[in-house]
């Protein structure tokens, strides 16, 4: 610890006055074992909720030294070399193979590969259920759903004496994170840069001190305690993987590319990495190099439900046989991380292979295990598939029911969990209006309703897709298209526009129906 460090200094130090050489520092054992869901289905789903989770909430946690007792402690801190996510000691845990698999979880933040952190913990916890630690660490994976993360949160706290000092810190910033359905991003920024200058020469703790300041749209003062964790630990590419991601948001595809390829030439294994380069690719249509990086992915991590998400996204716009798509859309179910993730792929697949074919009458078929699915669930965040239904319904003429499924969610909506300010709600919006279900004067307010309160959840970067979602997407007449253009201004910029298929297809229904052709 670093009051033995101090005392071996003071032994050897020259006498009062003299000049003193640094003592080279010792780094830790690492723990035993040491050596992401934006990526939703292919057609659908969690994409969205997603980014914005895994954005707000991200691994901040393990143990770290005890905070230096006196000056002389502090100024031989500061000359020691900075401890690494997988260098600190293992936490408590009754069962050797727990502790293997939480060590490899701390290599696999370390290296980016999100996915296989998160497979590593659920395992740990899994083996070990009073794993206070990995509990702790599911709770700020921004993997599954809010009430997931929030399971795991509650009992990080019921075993929070099993915790150390820094943990239980991480721990009480989670619990206001966490417990709110719509976080104020500026006190968690402030809340994590406390951290993190209680804890300066911490990894981890600096990364997402980074990450809450580019959350809260500070983005100079975000990039720069990004660089500074990777100053900390140059093996560490988990905040080359925040950096992209963040780019990707800002429509700086470029940038995001080139902080991609310096994750993965710091980590070769970074699978995260590779995923976000994934989708670029689809973005603006490269299926050829997509198809490349996603069996990359799989060559990682053979078990990857993420690369075969990516790999039928490829096989999909190279217009692959239907049977090679079914067959990489039932290993991404097969491997799926959360139960969660497995039902809704259980529920979803059948509909979205039906839809790529045109074949309604499956698709029809596939809709009441889906509505069995939905029925279920406690979140916004897969509410997304109602959309769908809705749209189904549409198409085929049975407006009748397109609304009923509208109306039947929005009455489920006030009991969910919200962690995603779309859902369905837009397309329940534009259905209900579509058929003459609600006045203007109603449509009008829950439109600037909903749209406020998606302002309110989201960070600011990515708030102005209220406007696509709720005016533009919710658009029926040309008086709806002239008024969702009097609002973009406060709304704007509007997030570039750079091969999303959804925003394209929205902006230019709204531009046609206010006659801009």
């Amino acid at each position: 610890n670093a009051g033995d460090l101090v005392a071996a200094l003071e032994a050897i130090a020259p006498s009062s006055g003299a000049s003193r050489t640094p003592a080279k520092a010792v780094t830790p054992d690492a723990p035993a074992g040491g050596t992401r869901l934006p990526r939703g289905l292919v057609l659908g789903g969690l994409a969205l909720a997603g980014v914005v989770v895994a954005a707000l909430v991200v691994p901040r946690f393990l143990k770290s030294p005890e905070p230096a007792p006196s000056a002389s402690v502090a100024t031989a801190a500061a000359s020691a070399m900075p401890t690494a996510v997988t260098d600190y000691p293992p936490p408590k845990t009754s069962s050797p193979e727990a502790a293997k698999e939480f060590g490899l979880a701390m290599q696999a933040w370390r290296d980016a590969s999100w996915e296989s952190a998160i497979a590593h913990l659920l395992r740990a916890a899994q083996i070990d259920p009073s794993f206070a630690a990995a509990h702790l660490w599911l709770a700020g994976g921004g993997q599954g759903t809010l009430d997931e993360q929030r399971k795991h949160l509650a009992a990080a706290v019921e075993l929070r004496n099993q915790l150390s000092e820094r943990d239980q810190a991480v721990l009480e910033v989670l619990q206001v994170v966490l417990g709110s359905d719509k976080p104020d991003v500026e006190d968690g920024m402030r809340r994590w840069k406390a951290l993190a200058d209680r804890y300066p020469l911490d990894a981890v703790v600096v990364a997402s001190a980074g990450v809450g300041a580019l959350n809260a749209g500070h983005k100079d003062e975000g990039d720069a305690l990004l660089d500074r964790a990777m100053a900390l630990d140059p093996k560490f590419a988990l905040p080359l993987l925040f950096r992209s991601w963040f780019q990707v948001d800002e429509g700086n595809l470029d940038g995001a590319v080139a902080s991609a390829n310096r994750c993965l030439a710091v980590s070769p294994s970074a699978a995260s990495c590779l995923a976000v380069r994934a989708s670029i690719e689809q973005r603006v249509g490269q299926c050829g190099k997509l198809e490349d990086d996603a069996r990359r992915m799989i060559a990682l991590d053979p078990a990857s439900p993420d690369a075969y998400q990516w790999l039928t996204a490829a096989l999909v716009g190279r217009g692959a046989p239907m049977e090679s798509i079914a067959e990489t859309t039932h290993r991404a179910r097969e491997y799926s991380v959360t139960p969660t993730q497995k039902a809704l792929h259980d529920a979803w697949d059948p509909v979205s292979l039906a839809y790529l074919t045109g074949d309604f009458t499956s698709v029809f078929a596939a809709l009441p295990a889906l509505d069995a699915f939905l029925g279920g669930q406690t979140s916004d965040g897969v509410m997304g598939t109602v959309g769908t239904e809705i749209l189904a319904y549409e198409e085929a003429g049975m407006r009748d029911r397109a609304v009923a499924v509208a109306e039947g969610y929005l009455k489920r909506l006030p009991a969910l969990t919200h962690d995603d300010p779309f859902g369905g709600r837009n397309m329940a919006l534009w259905i209900r209006h579509l058929a003459g279900r609600i006045s203007d004067s109603q449509f009008r307010a829950e439109r600037e309703a909903w749209a406020k309160e998606a302002v309110d959840m989201l960070p600011p970067r990515l708030a102005n897709q209220a406007w696509l979602y709720f005016y533009a997407g919710s658009a029926v007449t040309a008086a709806d298209a002239r008024e969702a253009f009097e609002a973009l201004p406060r709304y704007s910029p509007l997030p570039p526009f750079d091969g999303i298929g959804y925003q394209e297809r929205v902006m230019s229904q709204v531009l046609l129906l206010a006659g801009r052709v």
